[in-house]
């Protein structure tokens, strides 16, 4: 075990490694570790946040690894705060991050193995309600408990990269979108029989789908589109195809697209 209490910042890089636990112990009027820097976790290692520690990364946090951050034994008031980016690189197994985690007009990446949060703050079990929150390839992001049915958040989903709290084929509730939810690198997302209300934005990249139940979007909404959506689609917003001649394949039985309002002069959709 490594302690580095008294160890207030990083502005250079610095590296978390082996298969123990490093902690950091803070107590006092200056609690706060401040990541200005690069940290690079390496290796199947524990990170200790104990007493009041709380780590705000202001740059950037990656795991090249399974290693996890956790509770220390006597932790109280604890945190970690993203404000810029947190990835996990590589490591085929999973980091648990355990300790309060607040993501802060921050981004999460998940390109290998499994990266899963237990105290999301942003999660309550159904709405996401910030944040920046990427999957690719290879990854899983996971926040533990929950279905999303409201968003709020930036969610973006490439190629096989799997979200374990997005709905799935299976699901009946309605989804609403208030922020974005964006399909890239032919990712494929079946979001069930549910209503999907957009009134944020929705992007299909080419190569993509989106399966849903009935597919609204209301006034302020925006659907750009290259890939293909499978619904029946009311569309009382913006529809964006891809950059011209851009075309957009809308797979459903009965669209009504009297308020369709094209941003896109050349493109063309299927039905």
């Amino acid at each position: 075990t490594n302690d580095t209490t008294g160890f207030t910042g990083n502005e250079n890089s610095l590296f978390i490694a082996g298969t123990g636990s490093t902690t950091w112990d803070a107590t006092g009027m200056a609690p706060q570790f401040v990541n200005k820097g690069r940290i690079t976790h390496i290796n199947t290692g524990a990170l200790l946040l104990n007493r009041q520690a709380v780590l705000i990364n202001q740059d950037d946090y990656s795991f090249e690894g399974d290693g996890d951050i956790l509770p220390g034994g006597s932790a109280s008031q604890i945190a970690f705060v993203n404000k810029q980016t947190l990835s996990k690189f590589t490591g085929t197994g999973v980091s648990d991050i355990t300790v309060p985690f607040d993501n802060q007009e921050g981004d999460v990446f998940a390109l290998s193995g499994t990266l899963r949060f237990t105290d999301a703050s942003q999660f309550n079990g159904f709405r996401l309600s910030g944040g920046r929150w990427n999957v690719d390839t290879g990854g899983t992001l996971n926040l533990v408990s929950g279905t999303i049915t409201e968003n709020d958040a930036y969610i973006t989903v490439r190629g096989s990269g799997v979200f374990v709290n997005l709905p799935t084929s299976s699901s009946t509730s309605s989804f609403q979108n208030d922020g974005s939810l964006t399909l890239d690198k032919n990712a494929d997302l079946n979001f069930g029989s549910g209503l999907f209300q957009n009134n944020g934005d929705v992007r299909i990249g080419a190569g993509c789908t989106l399966h849903t139940g009935p597919f609204s979007t209301g006034q302020l909404g925006t659907l750009t589109s290259s890939g293909t959506l499978q619904s029946n689609v009311t569309q009382n917003g913006t529809l964006a195809p891809g950059d011209s001649p851009g075309e957009f394949t809308i797979d459903g039985v009965q669209t009504d697209l009297d308020d369709l309002h094209m941003v896109k002069a050349g493109a063309l959709i299927n039905f």
